[in-house]
């Protein structure tokens, strides 16, 4: 139980997504006892596969925050109670309606502690009719009105979703670690002695949806030049491959990140757009390749976004190739 963790120093880690999970992993290195809390089964299943403590959380939908908010209440309510005193670490600042709910009473029983590295997305400032925005608004308007949670619409990819702000970590008095110019150093520290073995192969491609914000036939293009290569393809874990050329290609368990695979290839990662590049590009003996410049994109605003992160974060260790020449000739 919860209780127990109090006596025997555990911290709470809350996993929305694999960024987060590394960052519990460099925790851990430095000694820590981290114990994840997490409703991802991708996260649930990494963890039992590496004997990692883990709190299997239920999973609440936006209906059920709305029109079941007692079971809801209860919920909370017992992990407040169970956890009192047990320090909590989070890293995301949309998406995840459930965690706000969650932090907003918790940060009454212990200390919390916010991470950030994690990609940020802007505040919508501007009401829209449109039905995902009016649907969103209702879903901060109850939040608001039933569990006293004061959170903030955002937009990604044209999708609106609930998320936090600066001042609700300061409403919240939760301490923030900024570690957005080392978290790729750490996460390196943290996955050099977990590396998992799997069928070894010369090039590894990250596979990510991005058929609503490119073109098609720009991706096509790209998947006839992979079939030729010796590559395996490792699927985004919430995502299921759809281009039959990508199911011939041998694939790696989707459920795993990427950053504990990458011992097993000997040459190049290589992805559209990945966070994932970023860790492989201080791999020394992995070439970390985007493929943002060959896709056509529908928003050249959305794609210097995402190019503009991985330049940073990886001190332009990332290559770009302009052409398939040029893409052949770095593989």
């Amino acid at each position: 139980m919860l209780s127990n963790y109090v006596a025997e120093r555990a911290e709470l880690f809350y996993c929305l997504s694999y960024q987060a999970f590394l960052m519990g992993l460099y925790l851990i290195r430095c000694g820590r006892r981290i114990v994840f809390v997490t409703q991802n089964q991708n996260i649930i299943r990494t963890c039992e596969q590496l004997d990692l403590e883990v709190i299997k959380l239920v999973s609440f939908s936006q209906k059920h925050i709305c029109f079941n908010s007692g079971k809801v209440k209860k919920y909370i309510n017992q992990l407040c109670l169970l956890g009192d005193g047990v320090p909590l670490h989070f890293s995301h600042t949309q998406f995840d309606s459930f965690c706000f709910l969650l932090i907003n009473a918790y940060s009454k029983v212990a200390p919390i502690f916010f991470y950030n590295f994690e990609v940020e997305y802007g505040v919508v400032e501007k009401i829209s009719l449109d039905y995902g925005f009016l649907k969103t608004l209702f879903l901060r308007l109850m939040m608001k009105k039933i569990y006293e949670c004061e959170c903030v619409i955002k937009k990604v990819r044209g999708v609106y979703l609930i998320g936090i702000d600066r001042e609700f970590l300061e409403r919240h008095n939760i301490e923030t670690v900024d570690n957005k110019d080392t978290y790729y150093e750490q996460i390196a520290e943290a996955i050099k002695d977990r590396q998992i073995e799997l069928k070894k192969c010369q090039n590894l491609f990250l596979y990510q949806d991005f058929s609503n914000v490119t073109w098609q036939r720009s991706i096509n293009a790209i998947y006839d030049l992979l079939n030729k290569k010796d590559f395996v393809v490792k699927s985004h874990p919430s995502k299921k491959i759809a281009e039959a050329a990508l199911r011939n290609m041998c694939q790696y368990p989707k459920h795993l990140p990427s950053e504990l695979i990458f011992g097993n290839i000997d040459k190049n990662v290589v992805a559209i757009y990945s966070s994932s590049l970023i860790s492989a590009s201080k791999f020394s003996h992995l070439k970390a390749i985007s493929l943002i410049e060959l896709v056509e994109w529908r928003n050249n605003d959305y794609k210097m976004f995402l190019k503009k992160d991985l330049v940073t974060n990886s001190n332009g260790k990332i290559f770009f190739p302009e052409s398939f020449d040029e893409l052949s000739a770095l593989l």
